[in-house]
């Protein structure tokens, strides 16, 4: 998404298996503890499963839709 600031923030999407529980906060913690601080994720966004293309590949034009969409 952008930022005046950066330029970009970085927002990830996760699509949790059945059964799982995690809150955004565990996964902001998890990231902060083993990636680089530029590369960690200022909201995560929990979703059903991920949208993919006819190529079977992540969509991200309709992940960046959703952000816009919520925000």
């Amino acid at each position: 998404m952008a930022d005046e600031y950066r330029g970009e923030v970085i927002h990830a999407f996760a699509a949790l298996a059945p059964g799982t529980s995690a809150s955004e906060e565990d996964v902001i913690e998890y990231c902060a503890q083993n990636l680089a601080k530029y590369k960690v994720p200022e909201k995560i966004y929990f979703i059903e499963t991920l949208p993919k293309t006819p190529a079977n590949k992540i969509d991200k034009q309709a992940l960046h839709r959703l952000v816009q969409a919520k925000a």
